[in-house]
């Protein structure tokens, strides 16, 4: 389970073998979500909105990375 970053408390993954579309996890305390890389929204889970804005506007400035990232551990989805 590769981490990709810890910020605030905040643990950010990108697994193996994962399913389209291009995304990362967020885990902040009990709380988890999945997040796209391309919309930065939340496709399942759930985050405190607070902790949900830190996130996105960490994101931003790693897009580009996050999808490398992803595609690396994941060759099969190219």
């Amino acid at each position: 389970m590769p981490r990709i970053s810890f910020f605030n408390g905040i643990k950010i993954n990108i697994y193996t073998n994962e399913h389209p579309p291009p995304h990362f996890h967020a885990i902040y305390g009990k709380d988890e979500a999945m997040i796209s890389i391309s919309s930065l929204e939340i496709i399942k889970g759930n985050l405190k909105n607070s902790q949900y804005k830190k996130i996105r506007n960490w994101a931003i400035n790693y897009q580009n990375a996050l999808l490398r990232i992803f595609i690396e551990l994941n060759p099969n989805l190219k």
